[in-house]
Order: C-alpha cells, then sequence, then structure tokens
C-alpha cells in the first residue's frame, strides 16, 4: 500500500465490490472529502458512488483499463486513478489512487495496474483456506532460480506450460560496503514490493524474488527473441522495461542500482539464466554509471 502510493505519489485505498474500504495509506492530511468520509465512514458515500455509477467508471473497472476520474470541484473531488481487481471475468474489488498536494507521478498508472493484478490473488478465498498470494510466487521462483524447484511447479501456479521461455533479469543494490543494517534491510524489501508492482504491470506472470542476497525478475514470454532485440508492437523490450524499472528503483531508494537481462530461456533452464545475468552483472559491475546491461553488452565490453 505505502510502496504504491510512494510510486503514485498519491493517496491510495482498496475497496471491496459493494464499496467498502478495505485498506488505505497513510497520508499527509492532503485529501479530498470524499477520501476523507471514506475513511471514516468504511465506505464510498452513496453521492459519489452515483456520480461514479452514471460516468460508467465501474463498468470499465471489469477489464484490466486504469481508469481517470477528473477531477470535481463543484464537489470538492481531487483527480483520481482506478483499477479493478479482477479474476476470471469476476470483480472482486478496485484500487484508488488520488491525487494529492501535486500531480500524480509519470509512472503512476502502470504501477497501480501492477499493483491491481498483484491484489488479485490476495482477495481471492478459497473454501477452507486463505487462498494463494505473491509470497507463494515467490518462494517457487526462488526454488526455481536456485535450482531446487522443477520448472513444473511455478507453471502450475502462474498457469502458463512448463515448456515457456523466460527472461531472467538480476537486480543489484550497489549499497555501501558494510551497511548491513535494518536501514539496508527496509531498502531491500520496499525493492522487492516496487520491483513486484512494476512486473505485474509489465506482464501478469512475471515474479520479483530475492535469492542470496540478490533481486530477480523472471519474466514469462511465449517465444525467445534478444533483450535489445525490437519488441512486438505495444511491448517493451526486455532490456526498456529493465531501464525504466532500474530508473523507478534509483528514485525511489535512493541508492545505485544496476541490472542485468539474460537471453530468454525455457523455465527448466531457469538456474542457467540466473547463472548468466549475475555473470553479465559481475561484467559489469566497475562501471557503476551502466543501468543495465545484456549478454551482447558483456561480450563486446573490452
Amino acid at each position: 500500500m505505502q510502496t504504491l502510493a510512494a510510486l503514485t505519489g498519491g493517496a491510495v485505498s482498496v475497496e471491496d465490490p459493494a464499496h467498502r474500504v478495505l485498506a488505505y495509506s497513510r497520508s499527509d492530511g492532503q485529501v479530498d472529502e470524499v477520501r476523507r468520509l471514506s475513511i471514516l465512514g468504511q465506505s464510498c458515500p452513496p453521492s459519489y458512488l452515483e456520480v461514479l455509477h452514471e460516468a460508467g467508471v465501474y463498468q470499465r473497472l471489469r477489464t484490466e483499463e486504469v481508469v481517470e476520474v477528473g477531477a470535481r470541484p463543484d464537489l470538492g473531488t481531487r483527480r483520481r486513478l482506478a483499477a479493478g481487481i479482477t479474476a476470471g471475468g469476476r470483480l472482486l474489488g478496485t484500487i484508488w489512487v488520488q491525487e494529492a498536494g501535486a500531480p500524480l507521478t509519470e509512472g503512476a498508472l502502470q504501477a497501480l495496474r501492477g499493483a491491481a493484478r498483484l491484489a488479485a490473488p490476495m482477495l481471492i478465498r478459497q473454501p477452507g483456506g486463505a487462498g494463494s498470494d505473491g509470497g507463494v510466487r515467490q518462494e517457487l521462483a526462488a526454488g526455481l532460480l536456485a535450482g531446487r524447484l522443477l520448472a513444473t511447479s511455478l507453471a502450475g501456479h502462474l498457469g502458463i506450460a512448463a515448456r515457456t521461455c523466460a527472461t531472467a533479469i538480476a537486480v543489484e543494490l550497489n549499497e555501501p560496503a558494510g551497511d548491513g543494517g535494518p536501514e539496508a534491510e527496509l531498502r531491500r524489501t520496499r525493492a522487492v514490493d516496487t520491483i513486484a508492482l512494476h512486473a505485474a504491470a509489465h506482464r501478469r506472470t512475471a515474479v520479483a524474488t530475492r535469492l542470496d542476497g540478490r533481486l530477480y525478475v523472471l519474466v514469462p514470454d511465449a517465444a525467445p527473441h534478444p533483450a535489445d532485440a525490437p519488441a512486438p508492437a505495444g511491448r517493451a523490450t526486455p532490456a526498456g522495461w529493465t531501464t525504466d524499472l532500474v530508473t523507478t528503483l534509483r528514485r525511489h531508494l535512493g541508492t545505485p542500482v544496476q541490472a542485468a537481462v539474460s537471453p530468454p530461456r525455457r523455465l527448466a533452464d531457469a538456474p542457467a539464466a540466473r547463472a548468466e545475468a549475475d555473470r553479465i552483472l559481475d561484467v559489469v559491475a566497475h562501471d557503476p554509471g551502466r543501468e543495465v546491461a545484456t549478454y551482447q553488452d558483456a561480450r563486446t565490453r573490452p
């Protein structure tokens, strides 16, 4: 919740399908009357709900579209972005980001889309159980990258074929030597949360995890292609997406960050892809100004 608020620069709230407030981010008081009443009454005010329904907002939120709701000075409301939390065509809830003291960030839309995708498993409740969550995905991804689990374990959880190809991305927070205290741990936790949001926005099946002191992202794709080759229309290349991620991490964490993008391999070969991404990072480690490197970059370095 706070990670999304920090990435968007807004005030965040989550509602269930009955418009009851389930959770909300801390704010500095620069919120409008609708948010204040929603939190106090634990539900969106009926008068504003009527406005949203008349504008067709909730109908649009049943898709993966991020909906912009403009400010209404006559109602005392500020600009908002909203995304539906969906699963199998069913609306499980909604996430709202209200503009606070400053305009929302440039990456607010992407961050919100990722948050909505990550929230879906958390709102699913199986009979007699708590459902699945992002923690399970992280553990399965770490186990696969470390060579402890079979590809079928993660593939089954993500709903993809085990023969699917995936790009492995290694991320290094270049923190000062000896900085292993609580603040460093907090930065790493925030980094994983940030990476998870961006990964989910890029690809629903992308998974972020921690392993042996480094951060990793596995991005499944239907077919292999070079990390820096032109992407299909409407998609970012793995290197391009990773550059956006590193820029966000550097700004959000205030610490140097580098990332390496491996060539795509089958999920079963994820440990080899991880090792390749690690080697690329090692090659460019002496050049902290280099934000993102691919296999081709590492090969051509003197």
